[in-house]
């Protein structure tokens, strides 16, 4: 089994900057996912990012990242 830290947040560009928004932004416009999820040694992101796009449907425009953790 492995822990695996899952981050997905959107690419939104601030207008008035040009920049993309920050996690502290996007956390206060409630446009940022991240949680640790435990999985088998051999898994597989695609189906991992389906599944969470699953239970939470708003994160299916999101771009994944996925580490392993200790």
């Amino acid at each position: 089994m492995k822990k695996i830290k899952v981050t997905a947040r959107p690419m939104i560009i601030d207008p008035a900057t040009g920049k993309s928004y920050t996690v502290s932004q996007l956390l206060a416009m409630n446009c940022y996912f991240q949680d640790v999820i435990v999985v088998e040694d051999s898994y597989d992101k695609f189906a991992l990012r389906e599944e969470i796009v699953g239970k939470y449907p708003e994160t299916k425009t999101y771009n994944f990242k996925f580490e392993e953790i200790e």
